[in-house]
């Protein structure tokens, strides 16, 4: 018996990436402390471009 195999190919992917949006919070009782906290988080649309087999 044979094993299933699945290949693919592509020439390009592009689009590859995130985002995250912060806020800054100070810290309460110290001046000298701000944190970053996450609100959202986002990926880019990924374009895959057709290639060629083996």
């Amino acid at each position: 018996m044979l094993p299933l195999v699945a290949s693919g190919a592509f020439q390009e992917v592009t689009g590859m990436g995130a985002q995250l949006e912060v806020t800054a919070y100070p810290e309460g009782g110290r001046n000298d402390s701000v944190h970053q906290l996450p609100l959202r988080h986002s990926w880019n649309r990924i374009v895959l471009k057709r290639g060629g087999g083996p």
